[in-house]
C-alpha cells in the first residue's frame, strides 16, 4: 500500500469545512491573485512536506515506473478515485465562493496537477514507484466530478468512504495498521468505498422519502495480509489463528445513505457535525454479495 494515499485521505477529511471558512474581503482582482496564488503556495508547501516527512526515511533512486495494478484487488486505485473526487469537489466549491473565473476548469487542473504532484515523489522512491494506474484512478476521480457538475449542475452519483476494524491487522500490524488511526487508512479490508445515488435525482421522481435516503453500493475485500498474495508468517503475533489459511476475495455490498444535501439547517453547529458525511457514508446495515454466502448482513 502506498502510505502516501493514507496522508491524503487525511487531508481530505478536513476539507468539508473550507465551506465554513471566510471569504477573502477583497472583491477585486487583488482578491483573486491572492487566492490563487494561495491555493498553489499550500499545494506546493504540503508536496515538499510530504516529501520530507515521508519519504525521508525510504531510501531515493531514480524515476522509474511501478506496475501495480493487481494489488490489493484494485482497492488502492478506488482510494485514489475518491481522493480526486472530493479534493476537486473541495476546491471547486472554494473557488466559486470567491468568484474565480472558470472555477470548474481551475479546480480539475489542480486536482490533477497536485495528484500527480504526489505520484512524481513515489517515483524516486525505492520502495514504490510511479504508478501509470494511479494517474487514471486520479483522473477518473477529478473526470467524474466535474463531468457531473458540468452537465447536471449537481452530482447525481458520489464516491463515499467507510471504514471498520477488521480481525486481520494483528497478523501484520505493520503493514496494516498498529494503532486504531493507522488500521483506518492501512487495513483494505476494513474499507469500502461506495457509489451512491439519489433515486428522485436519477429518475426525476418526487417520492418524499427518497429526498433523504440514498442507494449506496459498496466495494471491499476481505482476508488480505498483502498486497499480492498473503506472506506465510510463521511465528504470528496474533490472536487470530488463521492468517496463514485465509481466503482473499472482493465483496460487493448494498446499503442505504443520507442524502445530506436535502438537509437545509440554519444552526451552524448542526451544520457543522453535518458536513463530515459528504465523504463518510452514514452507518447503517449493509447486504453483503459474495460467492461463498450470497446474501450475509453486515454492520458498517
Amino acid at each position: 500500500m502506498s502510505k502516501i494515499y493514507g496522508i491524503l485521505l487525511s487531508i481530505i477529511f478536513l476539507l468539508p469545512y473550507s465551506n465554513y471558512a471566510a471569504e477573502i474581503p477583497d472583491t477585486n482582482s487583488k482578491r483573486k491573485l491572492i487566492l490563487n496564488t494561495g491555493i498553489a503556495s499550500s499545494a506546493a508547501i504540503s508536496l515538499i512536506g510530504i516529501n520530507h516527512v515521508w519519504y525521508k526515511n525510504y531510501p531515493k533512486t531514480s524515476f522509474h515506473l511501478f506496475d501495480d495494478f493487481k494489488e490489493w484487488n484494485g482497492m488502492d486505485k478506488v482510494g485514489h478515485v475518491c481522493t480526486s473526487y472530493h479534493l476537486n469537489h473541495y476546491s471547486y466549491l472554494l473557488l466559486k465562493k470567491n468568484g474565480i473565473n472558470k472555477p470548474l476548469l481551475k479546480s480539475s487542473l489542480y486536482t490533477f496537477s497536485y495528484m500527480m504532484g504526489v505520484e512524481f515523489i513515489d517515483g524516486f522512491s525505492t520502495e514504490w514507484g510511479f504508478s501509470v494506474y494511479d494517474v487514471m484512478a486520479n483522473g477518473i476521480g477529478s473526470l467524474m466530478y466535474a463531468s457531473q457538475e458540468k452537465l447536471f449542475k449537481k452530482q447525481i452519483f458520489k464516491i463515499k468512504f467507510s471504514s471498520h476494524f477488521s480481525e486481520y491487522n494483528s497478523c501484520r500490524p505493520s503493514l496494516l495498521g498498529e494503532t486504531p488511526v493507522q488500521q483506518i487508512f492501512k487495513d483494505y479490508n476494513g474499507q469500502t468505498y461506495w457509489l451512491t445515488f439519489n433515486f428522485n435525482q436519477l429518475l426525476n421522481q418526487k417520492i418524499n422519502f427518497f429526498n433523504y435516503v440514498d442507494f449506496a453500493f459498496g466495494y471491499s475485500i476481505d482476508g488480505f495480509t498483502g498486497a499480492h498474495e498473503n506472506p506465510i508468517i510463521p511465528t504470528c503475533p496474533c490472536h487470530y489463528d488463521q492468517c496463514n489459511n485465509l481466503e482473499r476475495k472482493s465483496q460487493f455490498l448494498f446499503s442505504l445513505d443520507l442524502n445530506t444535501d436535502k438537509i437545509k439547517s440554519k444552526n451552524k453547529v448542526f451544520k457543522f457535525i453535518l458536513a463530515p458525511f459528504d465523504i463518510v457514508k452514514i452507518p447503517f446495515p449493509a447486504i453483503i454479495i459474495n460467492d461463498a454466502k450470497p446474501f450475509r448482513l453486515f454492520y458498517i
